[in-house]
């Protein structure tokens, strides 16, 4: 089989700023949001950059769900701050990540719906304050979200009542919008289901103890962990200084990713198709080629990466049990079900897996 070049854009659905675009380590809708979705994956046989950020880099969160929902991406008028909250989340994920969504729920009503259970416990949480009118203020700006910068969204980046070194879950329940879980390295990567309200770190600083801000990255290095500004378009980058956004470093610049239908090259180095949207480079390895979409399925149909139809197939609000060779879309486990180990399920957003079965975390816990 020829070597083939995959991205792979997770469904972890680790989000700690309301999205993909957002940079650096801010919070989600409310400081949340981060379903633990499927781990299966976008997957492309397109090219990669070298060094630099899908769009769908993030850091914190808590909102994970089951199914339902209808094929559309209009979920009706927010009527009350849950749903305000479910649709932050949902519509700026599927602006900036719509592979994420499709994955996760299938759609974004369904993404509302189901990550609506997770909100009222987040908006509940001790130290949250969030108004019906900020959560306004942060779905307006959703509207003209720019993917491809890196800096997060400062209308959905809500601060708390907790002082510092409180027990939190979330970023909105601290007074410094910075709820910190051990590590904070590049890739948002948390072992701690709790963590403490810490100041964040400025520009330059040691980031080993606390979280970085808008628009900055804790990137490791030889002298330790430092808060990084993410770079934008046209900007120089490098392994130490990644970009922003949905950008990727080509040649040592952030570039933005090809569109749909673009030329491509199945190439590392080179500019990528949008993984984040579910585009893939359509060629063998260093030919060109097209972006292209990726097919979706649903259980118990195929899925995975086929070499001789240089085709890619994701499953549709389940989880696909194998990407090479191909495999199975599976159904998500739901509340109160198995989960995790090996051959183990995967918990439907926003639930999450806890001494294997899955749940739906209440931030109250932490105390």
């Amino acid at each position: 089989m020829s070597r083939v070049a995959v991205t792979v854009v997770t469904t972890s659905f680790v989000v700690g700023c309301v999205m993909l675009a957002c940079g650096g380590e801010s919070a989600s809708p409310v400081g949340p949001v981060e379903p633990d979705a499927s781990s299966s994956s976008s997957g492309s046989t397109g090219s990669s950059g070298t060094s630099g950020s899908s769009g769908t880099d993030a850091s914190s969160g808590g909102l994970d769900g089951s199914s339902g929902g209808s094929d559309g991406g209009d979920a009706g008028t927010p009527a009350t701050r849950d749903e305000k909250y479910a649709r932050a989340f949902c519509e700026a994920f599927d602006k900036c990540g719509a592979v994420l969504v499709k994955i996760g729920f299938g759609d974004v009503a369904t993404c509302v719906t189901r990550v609506k259970a997770k909100a009222a416990l987040d908006l509940k949480a001790p130290g949250v304050t969030v108004t019906d009118a900020q959560l306004d203020a942060c779905l307006a700006k959703i509207k003209t979200l720019d993917c491809s910068s890196p800096a997060g969204i400062a209308e959905c980046e809500f601060t708390g009542s907790l002082a510092a070194d409180a027990p939190c879950d979330l970023d909105a329940q601290c007074q410094s919008g910075a709820c910190f879980k051990a590590p904070s390295l590049d890739g948002g990567i948390q072992v701690a289901d709790c963590g403490t309200c810490k100041a964040k770190a400025a520009p330059g600083a040691d980031c080993s103890a606390a979280k970085c801000g808008n628009g900055y990255r804790c990137v490791p290095g030889n002298g330790g962990p430092t808060c990084v500004k993410l770079g934008a378009v046209t900007e120089a980058c490098s392994a130490s200084a990644p970009c922003g956004g949905n950008l990727s470093c080509v040649g040592n610049v952030c570039t933005k990713p090809l569109a749909l239908g673009a030329a491509c090259t199945n190439t590392l180095g080179v500019a990528p198709c949008d993984t984040a949207a579910g585009h893939y480079c359509k060629a063998l390895p260093n030919q060109a080629g097209t972006c292209a979409a990726v097919g979706y399925a649903t259980p118990p149909n195929l899925c995975g990466i086929s070499v001789q139809a240089l085709s890619v197939t994701q499953c549709s609000n389940s989880a696909c049990s194998s990407q090479i060779p191909a495999g199975t879309c599976v159904p998500y486990a739901g509340a109160g079900e198995a989960c995790g180990g090996q051959g183990g399920k995967t918990c439907a957003s926003p639930l999450e897996c806890k001494a294997g079965k899955c749940e739906l975390v209440d931030p109250a816990r932490c105390k």
